[in-house]
């Protein structure tokens, strides 16, 4: 009696109908990729979703992951998160640059706070304070740079940011919003209040000395 021959397709791989004729019509489902041999489910960040023989598996884009084997999309990372390779567990994401975790979620630093953003082994850091008598211009704040002298504080030009402002003491005066010396207030001046005075409106003569304002 004669026989069609029929071949089978390699390891997990189908045709779409009869009357195939080629190994090239054999097809991998969705969540899985041709090795050269068969059909293999994709690993955990990668996914499939097409039936192409010989198309790869696809990886997780930025923000995505994927824990399982043989998937056809990915999941999302939450809320302003971000993930790297190899996008294979939830561990994947991590917080955005000038977010940190506060009730379960990244959310934007506050003011006074940075971040910048998860790393390898602390993947949802808390946002940072900034140093003594230093604010930010905006929320979402992602380095110590963006933390500045308050009003009526200043700080040596050369200082490294980590540094704390210090109150302008008598005689000086700072307007904030930057990480810059007091600025005198001139020859045998006061200030009033005597410490952290913010503008130069707050200089005065010092009478106790016989000095006043021509």
């Amino acid at each position: 009696m004669a026989s069609l021959g029929c071949q089978a397709c390699p390891g997990n791989a189908y045709t779409d109908g009869p009357g195939k004729t080629s190994l090239q019509d054999c097809q991998c489902p969705a969540g899985f990729a041709w090795n050269l041999t068969d059909c293999v489910a994709c690993p955990p960040g990668s996914v499939r979703n097409n039936v192409a023989m010989h198309s790869p598996c696809d990886p997780c884009l930025t923000s995505q992951y994927q824990d399982n084997h043989a998937q056809l999309e990915c999941k999302a990372c939450g809320a302003n998160e971000w993930s790297e390779a190899p996008f294979s567990s939830l561990d994947s994401c991590r917080c955005d640059a000038g977010f940190g975790l506060r009730d379960g979620q990244c959310l934007a630093c506050l003011y006074a706070h940075y971040s910048a953003g998860g790393s390898y082994g602390n993947i949802r850091p808390q946002c940072t304070p900034c140093p003594l008598h230093k604010n930010t211009s905006s929320t979402g704040s992602d380095l110590v740079s963006a933390c500045l002298c308050v009003p009526g504080h200043g700080t040596p030009s050369d200082a490294p940011a980590l540094l704390a402002c210090s109150p302008c003491t008598t005689g000086y005066y700072a307007g904030g919003g930057s990480n810059q010396p007091c600025y005198p207030c001139g020859f045998g001046s006061v200030s009033e209040p005597q410490d952290a005075a913010t503008h130069f409106d707050n200089c005065q003569c010092n009478y106790r000395i016989g000095l006043y304002e021509a």
